[in-house]
């Protein structure tokens, strides 16, 4: 059956699992367009974590829970949150688990296994993107949190394990593809609907050579037998 992933800028299928993604977390990171953001949000739980509130507060978003330090986020998005009596869960500074990471966790509690998307997350520094998107594939190994996408109005990455596939349909033509391997190694890589294709690849982490591809038909199909790797989108 397949779960489904839908954004505004294009919709996926992987293969394992079922339903959609009906959690979306949001970070601190560069802030998406307010439309694009509530249209995210439209239907689907929202948890803010620290500075994520603010997005929430600008956007008219009102997020189920609010999770973190507090270090980031600005005292009008806490006030805000207090005044919406949204639930709090805080945590301090001085601790051994990022403010997402600690999210992943309480998600893997309460929802094991179902989708969720990470959005507010590109931009701003580059350690903190790094381990964003390393601890989605720890979370979902450690606590069994499935948070297969980080996404904004500008780019997306959706994360794809062996022995999974995904379709991704309603590309604009010329979108920049790239994949990154975020396993030492990535066997059977196969990749259509792009520029240049591939069948049976290795794709190795300290070799990144499969980066600015680009869509030919608005509709892609990535597959891999071994390891883990990033599904890269970006608008052209």
């Amino acid at each position: 059956m397949g779960t489904t992933l839908e954004l505004p800028q294009f919709k996926a299928v992987f293969s394992k699992g079922e339903g959609n993604f009906p959690l979306v977390l949001v970070a601190g990171g560069r802030q998406p367009e307010p439309c694009w953001f509530q249209d995210l949000c439209r239907s689907r739980r929202v948890w803010a974590i620290d500075s994520g509130i603010d997005l929430c507060r600008k956007s008219f978003v009102l997020p189920d829970l609010f999770i973190g330090d507090r270090d980031s986020a600005s005292a009008e998005g806490i006030l805000w949150a207090e005044s919406k009596k949204i639930e709090s869960m805080t945590f301090p500074p001085e601790k051994n688990l990022t403010d997402l990471q600690i999210a992943l966790r309480e998600k893997g509690l309460r929802w094991p296994g179902t989708p969720a998307i990470l959005t507010a997350a590109f931009g701003g520094r580059f350690d903190h993107l790094f381990s964003n998107i390393f601890s989605l594939i720890w979370g979902g190994e450690e606590w069994s949190s499935f948070t297969r996408c980080i996404a904004d109005d500008k780019e997306a990455l959706l994360l794809l394990r062996g022995g999974e596939d995904v379709v991704v349909s309603g590309l604009e033509t010329g979108t920049l593809i790239s994949l990154l391997a975020l396993s030492d190694r990535c066997l059977g890589v196969c990749l259509e609907g792009t520029k240049w294709p591939l069948e049976e690849a290795v794709i190795l982490k300290n070799r990144p050579y499969a980066v600015s591809n680009y869509s030919v038909t608005g509709y892609l199909r990535l597959g891999i037998d071994e390891g883990w790797i990033g599904l890269y989108v970006r608008k052209p």
